[in-house]
């Protein structure tokens, strides 16, 4: 019932959820643990890309030895078949970017994802503007997750996090859902 069987056809991921919902988090966690076991993975904040080119040209001025989205792409296809895994690119808050930009390259950027078997693309974007970026037509390529954090366990993740890192925990609860 999960995103997991959509994702084995499909392999855009659309992740969305409110302000301080932990969307950046769980990208970096999941960028993490696939490059400590050695699976290729490319993150990207949205918010470092040029408002004027496409994203994935955009991504190419980032990365020096990367001088198109043919050549990031295939890099990543071998990469990728090189390990027998899908290479993952991480597109992390594109409603940071130029929202009017994404609207008009999204479904680009994911038909050109599709074409190669070994790549993935997962991007995350804040509610509501996904409004505002996704159209209907691009609905159709993406399996959409809605992350809504530590919802309904706050006051439980609160005290792991202070456990974890060793810190007291306050006396009052904190009630902001981001903290």
């Amino acid at each position: 019932e999960g995103p997991g069987l959509p994702l084995l056809r499909n392999k855009v991921l659309f992740l969305k959820g409110e302000w301080g919902t932990g969307k950046t988090h769980f990208l970096c966690d999941l960028a993490e643990i696939r490059m400590d076991s050695e699976l290729p993975t490319l993150l990207v904040l949205a918010e470092t890309l040029p408002d004027d080119d496409p994203p994935l040209e955009g991504i190419c001025q980032l990365i020096e030895s990367v001088s198109s989205p043919e050549q990031l792409l295939s890099g990543l296809q071998s990469l990728g078949e090189e390990v027998g895994e899908r290479a993952l690119l991480l597109i992390d808050g594109i409603n940071e970017a130029d929202r009017e930009l994404w609207r008009n390259e999204l479904v680009s950027v994911v038909e050109k994802v599709e074409d190669y078997s070994h790549v993935g693309l997962a991007l995350s974007c804040r509610t509501p503007f996904d409004e505002q970026i996704v159209t209907s037509k691009a609905e159709n390529h993406l399996v959409q997750v809605e992350h809504r954090g530590f919802e309904e366990n706050e006051f439980d993740a609160q005290i792991e996090f202070f456990d974890y890192y060793d810190v007291p925990a306050p006396h009052v609860p904190l009630l902001t859902p981001e903290f």
